[in-house]
């Protein structure tokens, strides 16, 4: 595993944390998609309910994966013309929201 150093540019350190949450939640993705076919698959050979239920809270934290990759996403634009100053000082704390939502 390679050893983060900090740069003295923050765009770049911006940057490598979006690459590394997106990738992190790519990663969740392929397992959601594992997970609910091997719990669907497994529950309607077994007659469970309870894996079949299961499979579907897994589709559910799929849509989750999907929300955090959409908000990733908008989060990296820069401001525009029409984004107030107030929305522009929050953009730190959006993307550390982000952050948190890809770890956890």
């Amino acid at each position: 595993m390679p050893i983060h150093h900090p740069s003295s540019n923050p765009a770049v350190d911006a940057h490598a944390d979006y690459v590394a949450g997106r990738r992190s939640t790519l990663v969740s993705v392929g397992v959601n998609i594992g997970l609910s076919v091997a719990q669907a698959v497994a529950g309607l050979w077994a007659g469970s309910q309870a894996l079949l239920a299961d499979a579907l809270h897994s589709l559910s934290d799929l849509m989750s994966d999907f929300v955090v990759l959409l908000a990733g996403h908008h989060g990296r634009k820069d401001p525009d013309a029409t984004t107030s100053t107030a929305t522009a000082a929050t953009r730190p704390r959006l993307r550390w929201c982000w952050a948190v939502c890809c770890w956890s």
